[in-house]
């Protein structure tokens, strides 16, 4: 398995771009064990369930607390994203916005 987790928020513009990209890598890549996990910032989940609904995301999102590792909390700036190999160790980070390609790349290189 390979775990993407993807930080992002509803007002932050970047986030909004990079997230149909993460649609299409879920539908692409959840049949070989690759797991995308978006995570929002968002302070309350109500904008979040209404985003989800609007943008059809189709990969589970959570919403960041206070049992999340404290270096999460030292994030730069988001979106963030985080890839993680079966044994949850971090093979890539990837702070602000990126394209498909970019994540496709990541994918390969990790599940190969």
């Amino acid at each position: 398995s390979l775990y993407i987790l993807n930080f992002w928020a509803t007002w932050c513009g970047p986030c909004t771009i990079e997230i149909p990209h993460l649609i299409k890598l879920h539908n692409k890549y959840k049949a070989q064990g690759v797991v995308i996990i978006g995570i929002s910032l968002d302070d309350t989940d109500i904008p979040v369930t209404q985003f989800i609904t609007k943008h059809k995301i189709n990969y589970p999102i959570s919403m960041f607390n206070a049992t999340f590792p404290d270096f999460l909390r030292q994030l730069p700036g988001i979106p963030a994203t985080l890839t993680l190999d079966k044994s949850f160790n971090i093979i890539d980070i990837a702070i602000g916005y990126r394209n498909q390609n970019y994540f496709e790349k990541m994918i390969k290189r990790a599940i190969n």
